[in-house]
């Protein structure tokens, strides 16, 4: 019987020691993902018969894995917590919850365990198992973190993009999928959107796209079994894309912010009547700015990135809930 692409359920936990499996069960997996696809890169070193062409027997090393999926954004239902699925996979992300607030905010620290519960000032990595189809297989990776693209479109919905890397874990039969008790949520829409860029309301606008552009780096540890502790980000640069419509000077000039090193407050914020996301970047420098084409609108193709408001930095952006 052959495995079905569309049957296979992502369970993911965060760990409380880096790049320890924890067990994972069906309320792991209330995410609502799709687009899973995981895959495992794993070094083969090749051995060469002396005297001829012919090959030995070669060997595996060090074994990763990619972990990639969608989802849409929702909030909590009541506007008054944090959503599983952000503090499951932006903690993984590298944003933190630094004070009581339902605020994230990026930081600098390694991957490290956190305190009692999801809530922590230092990013964590997860355990994560797809399992794919009834009566099919799991497979599975450990200390994974990774980055994350929001996409803002006008009249859909808010679609977001995880890529992970981890260590590989041995390929397991599973006798049937999980069942995870799925919210009930709606995702929210780029609908009635508030958003502002200095202060200021800019042109229509059809699609923002808003991307962590987080470094992960792998652990190499020659005591491990697979050759690796986990996975860590390394390096950060928050960047993004918006596409509003050209209009006069007086009205918006990306140009002149270009070309002056203007750096400006984004607030964006998405509701639904119950919950509201806000993302906020204080220092937003646009970095390119294009002139193209909207079904025969002339729009302007900008650029940017999200700059330290402070010299302790860890404060270009923040996404809070509410």
């Amino acid at each position: 019987m052959p495995l079905l692409k569309t049957s296979r359920v992502l369970l993911a936990k965060l760990e409380g020691t880096v790049g320890t499996a924890e067990s994972l069960a069906d309320s792991d997996g209330v995410f609502c993902v799709y687009d899973v696809e995981i895959n495992p890169n794993i070094d083969f070193q090749g051995r060469t018969q002396q005297g001829g062409m012919s090959q030995l027997a070669g060997k595996t090393g060090a074994e990763s894995c990619q972990l990639s999926f969608k989802m849409n954004m929702y909030g909590d239902g009541s506007g008054s917590a944090i959503p599983k699925w952000a503090e499951t996979f932006l903690a993984a992300c590298g944003l933190v919850q630094k004070t009581a607030s339902l605020v994230l905010s990026p930081s600098s620290k390694g991957v490290g365990a956190g305190a009692a519960g999801a809530a922590s000032a230092t990013p964590r990595s997860l355990t994560m198992g797809v399992y794919e189809d009834n009566a099919g297989l799991k497979k599975s990776l450990v200390g994974a973190t990774g980055t994350c693209r929001f996409n803002f479109s006008a009249g859909q919905m808010v679609a977001l993009e995880f890529n992970f890397s981890g260590v590989w874990e041995d390929v397991a039969d599973n006798t049937s999928l999980p069942a995870p008790n799925y919210p009930d949520d709606l995702p929210m829409s780029c609908l009635g959107a508030t958003m502002t860029l200095g202060g200021a309301t800019i042109p229509c606008w059809a699609s923002l796209s808003f991307d962590l552009g987080n470094e992960v780096s792998l652990r190499p540890c020659a005591t491990k079994a697979k050759g690796l502790v986990s996975s860590l980000i390394t390096n950060r640069k928050v960047v993004g894309t918006i596409d509003p419509e050209s209009t006069q000077v007086g009205t918006f000039d990306p140009y002149t912010d270009w070309t002056d090193s203007t750096e400006s407050a984004l607030s964006l914020a998405i509701a639904d009547g119950t919950d509201t996301i806000t993302l906020a970047a204080p220092k937003v420098q646009f970095t390119n700015v294009q002139e193209a084409d909207r079904n025969g609108m002339q729009i302007d193709s900008i650029n940017f990135q999200c700059n330290a408001d402070s010299d302790a930095g860890d404060d270009e952006f923040s996404l809070t809930f509410g």
